[in-house]
């Protein structure tokens, strides 16, 4: 199965498509929890959640990079 985008295309929606949407996920996670902690999150809560974010960008790159090499130099094989 060939992907409707050329390799450019998808190789740029993972460098800027993954870190955005981590960020967003920060933004989520950091506004719940000032409302869960009522105004300023603990230091342990704020390290928690930066590490989760570069884990989370870390996957999605992993993963986004994966599907790329698999569509254009694998599965055409």
């Amino acid at each position: 199965m060939q992907s409707p985008y050329p390799f450019w295309q998808q190789l740029l929606g993972v460098l800027l498509g993954v870190p955005v949407m981590a960020l967003l996920f920060g933004i989520l996670a950091r506004s719940w929890a000032i409302g869960a902690q009522g105004g300023t999150p603990n230091n342990k809560t704020v390290a928690r959640q930066r590490k989760e974010v570069l884990a989370m960008m870390g996957a999605g790159w992993i993963v986004g990079f994966g599907e790329v090499i698999l569509l254009h130099f694998l599965h055409s094989r």
